[in-house]
């Protein structure tokens, strides 16, 4: 396993806040997803194999953000 990614993702989207909540939680996921490739290289790309993952968000009226963080780990 490589050093800890750690990735932040903002939507405004006018929707509801549950909509709000799930587009950032997928989206904070697939930016991780590119950070990890990005730094380590395709093998540490899935979230699926990564170790201590956390999604934490917080909202507000008109924003969500959510952080994700997780340590890759080789598919293999």
């Amino acid at each position: 396993c490589k050093e800890p990614v750690n990735v932040q993702y903002r939507t405004v989207a006018q929707m509801s806040a549950e909509a709000r909540e799930k587009r950032a939680r997928a989206n904070v996921v697939d930016k991780w997803r590119d950070r990890a490739r990005s730094e380590y290289g395709i093998a540490y790309r899935f979230w699926s194999r990564a170790n201590d993952r956390t999604v934490d968000c917080s909202a507000t009226p008109k924003a969500t953000t959510c952080t994700a963080k997780a340590t890759p780990c080789r598919l293999i």
